[in-house]
């Protein structure tokens, strides 16, 4: 497999994966590792503790790496 071939099948995984996740989750997860915000920014926009965000990051990483895995 070429590297480019890889990188689609990533990206599509990836894809399917964020779109599994509810909608707080997917809010989060796409603000923390796409936009590259700090825990303390989101949690600022969205309204909620930090730890409430650091926990749902450490639960949707739990998620995808089992995704991954079966996948």
């Amino acid at each position: 497999m070429t590297k480019k071939f890889k990188r689609k099948i990533l990206t599509a995984i990836h894809k399917f994966f964020v779109e599994s996740l509810s909608d707080i989750d997917r809010v989060i997860f796409v603000k923390r590792y796409f936009f590259l915000q700090t825990t303390t920014e989101i949690s600022n926009e969205i309204g909620k503790s930090k730890n409430y965000i650091t926990v749902h990051l450490h639960r949707v990483r739990a998620q995808l790496k089992k995704y991954l895995a079966e996948k």
